[in-house]
């Protein structure tokens, strides 16, 4: 039985603080109906075989002399996936087919008599379970895919994931159906070597053509941060995850025992697909927000320092906190008013950023498709307030309670971004106690500044693809811990 997949909401809730890629930079998962679908489409306008004749048992009754033959058409297949299993991921395949046998029979010195025999679609299916490995299309190799698959450390490469025909591991099985005719169950059995034979002849590079997705190793917009370095194939219960080490990544690959989403937590026995999606992308906290997010602000803008308090904070913090200090000193100016006989004066006051950082706050919200982000500052300190040169102690406040807006957004295969201080999120600024005269109530400033983050282009550039060369069409962007793109594998 597939893992249940968990509503939106409460997919996000399960993942809020989590880093579920299992020490991976990128995870990649398949929904096993949608790939079936897929396989329906794919395979369905390119049969595996239609009308092959494959030869069947001979046998002697007396001295009549029977061959069997069997012309058949091979229907597309049934997906499932195999369990996590210590040999590394497979694959089952069921398929339908139909057709004929032909039964010859020849008596010494007569001329040979056939009976033709119909085998109607539904009285059987043949069923293997493949394993599933990699397809180096650059040099032309099978990789084995329950260990790690690298890339080669210069230039491009291609990668396809594939079903293995030509290995010793694949299991073979004809299943009836109830109402098959015996004699025919019985003969199918004993082609049934000659059958399976034919798909172990399939060549290399034929089996591309039976491929379930393509990597590639082509440098994206954002330099090293995406190319893949290392990669390893997983299959579980109605899910197919490829988990990726990237070389702006983690130096070293994921982890390679027992590898799962959400492995170090408990009661993560659900999919790592959300409800009414059938594909998702997973960038994990350490790849998006250390290595992109806090890398791309400190290389546009040397007027802040940006530090990541998330953890901090609590370990199930959704989406990331971080505070914003100023790399210049900003004051609250002096001011000064005249109402007569009264010179007022208030005294300048110094923000001392490691008190009172300006926080950053990025989250989601429902329907969960586009994370938001927000700015908040609270900040107080002590001054003079001087009327006709008598001191009074005075404290100045300010406050922001910025309005969320949106951060991140996918759009024509790329992940854009937008994040900007502006003149709508300047503070609130007051004193305690209250003094005469708005005229000379201090006002705090925040310099305005925008960071204009590169575009993320995933889909173009890390090319996880689904057969045909067509993107996983993704429809939404969460940030819980890790930063989530859900969408669909397109069947048209």
């Amino acid at each position: 039985m597939a893992l249940p997949q968990k509503s939106k909401a409460d997919y996000y809730q399960a993942l809020s603080g989590k880093e579920t890629t299992d020490d991976w930079d990128i995870l990649v998962s398949y929904s096993e109906n949608e790939l079936n679908n897929l396989l329906d489409k794919i395979w369905g306008e390119k049969k595996f075989f239609y009308n092959r004749t494959f030869p069947g048992a001979k046998e002697t009754i007396g001295n009549i002399t029977i061959e069997h033959t069997f012309n058949l058409s091979l229907t597309s297949p049934r997906l499932s996936f195999d369990s996590m299993n210590d040999g590394g991921p497979k694959v089952k395949l069921t398929m339908g087919f139909a057709g004929e046998m032909i039964a010859t029979a020849t008596i010494p010195g007569g001329e040979p008599q056939e009976s033709t025999t119909e085998i109607p679609e539904g009285w059987a299916d043949l069923v293997l379970k493949v394993p599933l490995t990699s397809f180096n299309i650059t040099n032309g190799d099978v990789e084995n895919a329950q260990n790690i698959i690298h890339f080669g450390d210069t230039g491009d490469s291609d990668h396809c994931v594939i079903f293995h025909f030509q290995n010793m591991e694949s299991q073979w099985d004809f299943v009836p159906h109830p109402g098959i005719d015996p004699s025919v169950e019985e003969q199918l059995n004993q082609a049934g070597n000659n059958i399976t034979g034919w798909f172990k002849t399939i060549d290399n590079v034929g089996m591309i053509d039976y491929g379930l997705a393509k990597i590639n190793s082509k440098t994206d917009p954002t330099s090293k941060l995406l190319r893949p370095k290392s990669y390893k194939i997983v299959s579980s219960k109605g899910l197919l995850n490829i988990f990726i080490q990237t070389e702006g990544g983690s130096p070293y690959p994921g982890n390679d025992q027992n590898t799962q989403f959400g492995r170090r937590y408990s009661g993560f026995n659900f999919s790592s697909i959300p409800q009414d999606y059938t594909a998702c992308i997973i960038i994990s906290r350490e790849l998006f927000s250390r290595k992109f997010l806090l890398n791309q602000v400190g290389k546009q803008s040397s007027a802040i320092d940006v530090v990541d308090k998330t953890k901090s904070i609590s370990d199930s913090t959704p989406g990331a906190v971080m505070d914003v200090k100023y790399a210049k000193s900003v004051i609250v100016p002096a001011k000064s008013y005249y109402i007569p006989p009264i010179h007022f004066y208030i005294e300048r006051c110094d923000i001392d950023w490691n008190e009172h950082p300006l926080r950053l706050t990025l989250s989601d919200e429902p329907p969960y498709t586009e994370p938001k982000y927000k700015w908040d500052w609270d900040f107080s300190a002590r001054t003079q307030y001087w009327a006709n040169e008598i001191p009074t102690g005075l404290t100045v406040l300010a406050k922001v309670e910025g309005s969320k807006r949106r951060f991140a957004w996918v759009k024509n295969y790329s992940i854009n971004f937008d994040l900007c201080l502006t003149g709508s999120d300047q503070p609130e600024t007051w004193t305690e106690p209250a003094h005469p005269g708005a005229e000379i109530t201090p006002q705090a400033s925040l310099p305005k500044f925008s960071i204009p983050l590169e575009e993320l282009n995933f889909f173009a550039t890390q090319n996880i693809l689904a057969p045909g060369e067509k993107f996983i069409s993704a429809s939404g962007l969460m940030f819980p811990g890790d930063l989530v793109l859900i969408g669909t594998i397109p069947t048209n």
